[in-house]
């Protein structure tokens, strides 16, 4: 199953070269990666790299042409420059381009909702904490009244906004197979969410880390994670392997601390073949595929009067539609329906943020 659906990545090509020629898309990714030199996003990259728009690219198509299957993780990988793996800002702006030039175009980024945590959920014991977030309306609420009075008590200013980020690094890192409680972890969260309070030096010693570290190993979301983690490999001669369900032949970890995260990603990909072939049945176009869902091209009637309410209603109607074909393999697989989301949609030169 999860093999065959390397095959459509030419037969997409092809339709969508049909609408748009290869040197057409050439010119439009240079155009649009040129357009971002010299503005805030054209920076150096992390260990003496370059960065992205320093960086020579040879965009020959926008749509992969190919699909690998990665060797050692329940994925699939793209050679070249494509929609797949690119740097969100400038697939934004090529995305926005092409739907100006095309007004029947509307492109909608999909989204299976919180995947890997509602994976995860299902694997757990019934009524889990996880369970809890995903379907609590005041989870993340009571999360922050509980844990945040421990900053105020240190005179530290963090909003909830600012903590709720902080809480969900902690959950994604552990779904990840990685430690929120590590130094490296810590910092790393710390600086993408509250640059603004931490201390110019000596961060690991300050009042803000040792408070952000005892609630890491105090939440009770990251223990369940653990748990489950410890579960998802076993050893054979001191080597660690990770069965998934995405094919029959186990994998080889690098980690065993990894395994969780095969295990999450085995069952992406499969939900992932699903999604697509339903995508193909609402007349969609797969443009590129990705790990927790894809995004697709549809055609719409160019010369209709499409307000946004309408056109609102029109992405509603297509999640509605997605989420319920895939309801038999969500339920069967997780034992709970799997929302499908648009992040975002394009259409005629606007971009629509969800």
């Amino acid at each position: 199953m999860v093999n065959s659906l390397r095959y459509i990545a030419s037969p997409v090509n092809n339709i969508f070269t049909n609408y748009l020629s290869r040197e057409e898309q050439k010119n439009i990714a240079y155009e649009c990666f040129e357009s971002f030199k010299g503005t805030k996003y054209d920076k150096p990259g992390k260990k003496r790299n370059l960065g992205y728009f320093r960086s020579n690219r040879n965009f020959d198509t926008l749509v992969p042409s190919a699909y690998l299957r990665s060797p050692k993780a329940p994925r699939l990988k793209v050679p070249g420059n494509s929609f797949h793996g690119m740097n969100k800002v400038l697939l934004i702006e090529i995305v926005r381009k092409l739907t100006e030039i095309n007004k029947e175009w509307l492109v909608i980024e999909l989204d299976m909702s919180a995947c890997h945590s509602r994976v995860a959920g299902s694997l757990l014991p019934i009524g889990n904490t996880l369970q809890q977030a995903l379907e609590g309306n005041n989870f993340w609420e009571r999360q922050i009244n509980q844990f945040l009075p421990l900053y105020l008590d240190k005179d530290i200013e963090m909003s909830k906004k600012q903590f709720k980020r902080i809480l969900k690094i902690f959950l994604y890192t552990s779904l990840n197979g990685g430690n929120p409680a590590s130094p490296d972890r810590l910092v790393d969260n710390l600086t993408a969410n509250v640059i603004e309070l931490l201390p110019n030096n000596n961060l690991k010693e300050s009042a803000i880390f040792q408070v952000t570290r005892s609630i890491a190993e105090d939440f009770q979301l990251v223990k369940e994670v653990k748990d489950l983690n410890r579960q998802c490999f076993s050893t054979t001669f001191l080597k660690t392997y990770t069965y998934t369900i995405d094919r029959y032949r186990p994998y080889k970890n690098e980690a065993s601390y990894k395994g969780i995260s095969m295990v999450l990603q085995g069952f992406e990909v499969v939900l992932a073949c699903s999604l697509t072939q339903h995508v193909v049945e609402l007349n969609g176009i797969p443009l590129s595929l990705d790990h927790d869902g894809l995004m697709a091209l549809f055609i719409v009637d160019s010369e209709a009067d499409t307000p946004s309410i309408s056109l609102k209603q029109e992405v509603q109607r297509i999640e509605k539609e997605l989420t319920n074909k895939l309801s038999p393999w969500s339920n069967y697989l997780l034992k709970s329906e799997l929302p499908i989301e648009a992040k975002r949609h394009w259409f005629q030169g606007e971009v629509t943020e969800y």
